[in-house]
């Protein structure tokens, strides 16, 4: 889930899997998130795995701080903070690999489910080309 040009939030295969933010260019370093919400439309603010805190500003790339403290990110933004587990963000907002690979899996029985009868009955009453026949 791209946050801005610069950053993008990313999930592994299975609920289990941490979720991270990760730069797209420069150092392409990954750092661990806990808990993330929107602020004000503008900002990703979040925990990172070592109790610092963040925010990103999603239109500026030049409006990103790392490694503050609690008290400092409510100061920025005049106001108590609240966060949602980072997982359940993504859920909720955008899609992680987690999800995508359940919706594949679901189609992929559906379709399975609609094509076995459909051949079974194809050849139960012998419907099927005649090159099939030949040996």
């Amino acid at each position: 889930m791209d946050i801005n040009e610069y950053y993008y939030l990313e999930s592994g295969p299975s609920p289990f899997y941490s979720v991270n933010i990760c730069e797209s260019k420069g150092n392409l370093d990954c750092f661990v998130v806990e808990e993330i919400s929107n602020q004000d439309k503008n900002y990703l603010i979040g925990k990172m795995e070592n109790n610092q805190y963040f925010y990103i500003n999603y239109s500026d790339n030049n409006k990103k701080k790392f490694n503050l403290t609690k008290e400092e990110i409510e100061k920025i933004f005049s106001q108590k903070i609240k966060l949602e587990k980072a997982k359940k963000y993504i859920n909720k907002y955008g899609k992680d690999e987690f999800n995508l690979f359940y919706e594949m899996l679901v189609a992929k029985f559906i379709i399975a489910l609609f094509f076995s009868p459909v051949i079974l009955m194809l050849i139960k009453f012998k419907i099927y080309p005649k090159s099939w026949n030949e040996e």
